[in-house]
């Protein structure tokens, strides 16, 4: 059922130009007045609030270019280049990948720009488009070039490209793989666990609850009926050609589940137990799937998925069950390995370590193949050439979705696809070269986003594919916590732990994805149940991914599982604007935002995850129409890296936390060229929101809001609510608009694959609700104000705003003003006498004229909180810095 209402907002914009400019000025002497009286604390200059502002400051306002984007879909430019400053020693080098046949690459890196010093490090014959030195360069300033060859026959050299090392950057050297491949054994078991560690651990793990667990479900795997390859084939046939598709893929998928974890519960209960029944049993499944054609149901082009599972679990069976094969069984699970892992791993070489997304690859099958090249090396001539590639693609480009500051692009759901591979992968490299792969930024950071992406007893930021599925956090996400508070010793993550425990009420033993990682290696004992929460912030900017997470009230010191009700109380609001756009599992969701209140979404992304591409996926769900943003004459972004939007500034206080948000490059070929977000959270439960927006002609500008509960027509605003709490919703504009509600979606959100719950019943998709404000008449330019009060629902403590005169607001001791005349330089003002705070945007020259200090940029923004003072200009993320090189050939502020 569809119901709209439209209405003509009351208190309408018409009046906001008209009948109280006269406040502007008053506004302006209240504020002066509040600062006079602060103590004055000189800003040093260049200072910014965030972290890693120190490797670019920008002077102003950065533009990024609309044609280029940050992360092409296929590599672009080599790099480094353009003096860039690399932040670890020794870098990567990359460049575009020439996919012809009979390719190889010749390489040259030198602290001499002529290339003619003997110390010149030459690589020649490369298969693939990287490099990695693996050892520690010297400090300075370095020079690299690469020509291509075909058949042998030379190209001339590329340029030569330019980067820096400082002294003070992290080091990661690395054995060279020659040296990797003689570290390997030449003995079964190799991989899982080495012979040497066999006594012990099965010692160790007699009385374990965990190997009670693995050998039960180990004991029910023998007895499993092997399917027939045909049962591969679809059952339905779907009504085109990509219905077809999808039920192929789903087909070949789940005949490759059937086998694949009884597989490797018998071969991790065999080398527990050794006990040869569940040994035998393994050899049983492995020949059974060595029998299946590699080019039938399951070839990798069929289902990915299914092809290197089934190549895996051979692989692991040759060796773990290495001594209960004979050889004529041996030479049956090489070959089948070897045409399934072959074909994969030539499928990558020269082309994967130059795409920027494949998501099934990094997900599980990099690490399937890296694993089944380590198990089978030595017995399998192409193993060297596997893992060789493997092993380099590993340290030139993990993590592929982030950057050094931990988040993780496509999501929490799919996050969770990733797991096993950003542990295991890592831990055996260690395992055999003695690096710690693991001592890398990335995994030292990638705590704060995996607490405030997704906190305990709460659902999850509300981006990419999938996040409608999530609730709280599930079983095998505290478990990947698990190992790395192990791994790293992270405090913080140890109260994650506790407290997403006892939040789901859920034991880690029950646990699959890890268990073997906490049988091989033993927990101490007696670890401190009352971990405190230290070391991560309320609120986080994640730059090179383009997320924002803050909370009022995410924990406290004192804060234990045994106290769990205090966060019904936090508000979480999230915000995306990703150099990555929207490719893959990635929406089209530029500048968009979240609320949750009490852990659950109060305005929220809509729409469902059915199956990937289809009509509600497309036209709703990764749509920018599902979320909470804008369209510009009903369009939306596209789903492409072109079409992207970054995070150039971000404050946290601690009254105030604030972020802008760019997604001026998302709208290619709609005419929009500006559309800046402000995003504004004055804790604990304000949130507003100020657009800027352009085009380059007269437009209609949609401002988007979802929610999954009903929105309700107030005086003045609209409200909405989840079982904790309420919101009160307001919205102003530069000229008059216009709301409509919805509770429809369109596409509909039909489930024609027939997906099931947990409990085997078909799912069923309810309608959501929507509303869209648009001007009544279209503006090239406009300016958009929103005011979103939230309360719980026992205290009614969402009261309209006092004094809402214009462009200003009343709300408790906040006053707010934005600028909404759009012929007017945009700014705003934002301040509370009591606390002795204020946030500032465009504003500084009068706000701190007859002070002792000045921001450096006349369009930064400034936040005051009790006389200290953080002055926020654009930084730009580190990817986007290696394009501003080669574009401008230095950085903003010359800060090269």
């Amino acid at each position: 059922m569809k119901s709209k209402r439209h209405n003509q907002t009351e208190g309408r914009s018409e009046r906001l130009l008209e009948c109280h400019a006269w406040l502007r000025p008053v506004i302006i002497c209240i504020f002066a007045a509040l600062f006079a009286c602060l103590p004055a604390k000189p800003l040093q200059s260049g200072k910014v609030s965030d972290s890693n502002a120190k490797r670019n400051i920008s002077t102003g306002s950065i533009n990024l270019p609309s044609d280029v984007p940050v992360h092409p879909k296929y590599r672009r430019w080599p790099a480094p280049q353009g003096g860039q400053s690399v932040h670890v020693n020794p870098p990567p080098l990359l460049w575009p990948c020439v996919n012809r046949p009979n390719i190889s690459y010749d390489l040259r890196l030198s602290q001499d720009e002529n290339f003619s010093d003997q110390s010149t490090i030459k690589a020649d014959d490369l298969l693939w488009a990287m490099y990695n030195p693996h050892h520690v360069l010297d400090p300075g300033t370095w020079y690299w070039k690469y020509r291509v060859k075909r058949s042998g026959k030379k190209i001339k050299w590329s340029e030569s490209f330019r980067f820096v090392i400082h002294d003070s950057i992290a080091k990661f050297s690395t054995p060279a793989i020659h040296d990797l491949i003689k570290r390997c054994q030449t003995a079964h078991p190799r991989l899982l666990i080495t012979s040497a560690e066999l006594p012990d651990f099965r010692k160790r793990n007699t009385e374990s609850e965990e190997a009670r667990i693995l050998i039960r479900e180990a004991e029910e795997a023998c007895h499993i009926r092997l399917p027939g390859e045909e049962e591969g084939k679809p059952s339905r046939k779907g009504e085109n050609a990509y219905e077809r598709k999808k039920y192929a893929v789903r087909a070949s998928k789940a005949l490759a589940v059937q086998i694949y974890k009884p597989a490797i519960d018998l071969i991790k209960a065999y080398l527990l137990t050794d006990d040869d029944r569940f040994g035998k049993g393994a050899v049983r499944i492995a020949m059974h799937a060595a029998r299946w054609d590699p080019d039938g149901v399951t070839h990798m082009k069929v289902s990915n998925f299914a092809d290197a599972k089934l190549f895996h679990l051979m692989a692991l069976t040759y060796d773990s069950c290495h001594d209960l094969l004979s050889e004529a069984q041996k030479n049956i699970l090489l070959t089948a390995v070897r045409i399934r892992t072959d074909r994969a791993v030539r499928s990558f070489i020269n082309n994967f370590e130059g795409r920027a997304f494949a998501a099934h690859n990094w997900q599980f099958i990099v690490a399937q193949c890296t694993e089944a090249a380590v198990a089978t090396l030595g017995d399998i001539p192409e193993a060297e050439l596997w893992l060789s590639y493997l092993y380099e693609l590993w340290l030139n480009r993990v993590p592929v979705w982030g950057g050094d500051d931990g988040g993780w692009s496509n999501g929490n759901h799919y996050f969770q696809l990733n797991y096993e591979t950003l542990t295991r992968i890592p831990i055996m490299y260690r395992q055999l070269t003695n690096v710690d792969f693991l001592n890398t930024p990335w995994y030292r950071r990638v705590m704060q986003y995996i607490i405030l992406s997704w906190p305990p007893g709460s659902y999850c930021a509300g981006f990419g594919d999938g996040y409608d599925k999530e609730t709280y956090p599930p079983l095998n996400r505290i478990a990947f916590a698990e190992i790395l508070h192990y791994e790293l010793k992270d405090h913080a993550l140890q109260w994650y732990i506790e407290q997403c425990l006892a939040a789901g009420n859920l034991k880690l033993a029950d646990d699959v994805m890890f268990r073997w990682h906490r049988l091989r290696f033993p927990r101490p004992s007696g670890q401190n149940n009352t971990a405190l929460f230290s070391g991560i912030p309320q609120a986080q900017v994640f730059r090179d991914i383009g997320q924002v997470f803050m909370h009022s009230d995410l924990t406290r010191s004192e804060l234990m599982h045994s106290d769990l009700n205090r966060m019904n109380k936090n508000v979480m609001v999230t915000l995306r604007s990703s150099p990555f756009g929207a490719f893959n599992h990635m929406h089209a969701n530029q500048n968009a935002f979240n609320v949750l209140y009490g852990g659950k979404p109060m305005i929220h992304s809509s729409g469902y995850y059915i199956v990937m591409g289809d009509d509600h996926h497309q036209g709703w769900y990764k749509h920018t129409r599902g979320h909470n943003t804008i369209l510009i004459n009903g369009k939306g972004q596209s789903f492409d890296t072109e079409d992207y939007g970054w995070i150039p500034r971000f404050i946290d206080g601690k009254n105030v936390s604030y972020a802008l948000a760019d997604a001026s490059n998302a709208y290619s070929g709609t005419g929009l060229s500006l559309f800046q977000r402000h995003l504004i959270f004055l804790k604990p439960s304000i949130v507003l929101i100020y657009d800027e927006l352009e085009a380059d002609q007269d437009s209609k500008w949609s401002w988007l809001l979802h929610a999954p509960n009903p929105f309700m027509k107030e005086k003045n605003a609209f409200s909405t609510g989840n079982e904790y709490g309420q919101a009160l919703v307001r919205l102003k504009g530069s000229v008059p608009v216009s709301a409509e509600i919805s509770q429809t979606f369109d596409p509909p959100a039909v489930n024609w694959m027939e997906n099931k719950d947990e409990h085997g019943h078909i799912k069923q998709y309810p309608d959501q609700w929507h509303i869209t404000w648009v001007n009544e008449m279209p503006v090239r330019k406009m300016r958009y104000l929103a005011v979103i009060q939230l309360g719980a629902s026992e205290d009614n403590s969402v009261s309209p705003a006092a004094g809402n005169t214009g462009d200003s607001y009343i709300i408790g001791d906040w006053r707010i003003f934005a600028e909404l005349d759009h012929e007017r330089k945009a700014s705003f003002v934002i301040e509370n006498r009591s606390l002795k705070t204020a946030l500032t945007y465009k504003s500084s020259n009068w706000l701190l004229k007859n002070r002792q200090f000045q921001t450096d940029h006349s369009e930064s923004t400034v936040l005051i909180e009790n006389g200290d003072v953080k002055e926020a200009a654009d930084i730009l993320p580190r990817a986007a810095e290696q394009l501003f090189l080669i574009l401008h050939n230095q950085l903003p502020g010359d800060q090269l």
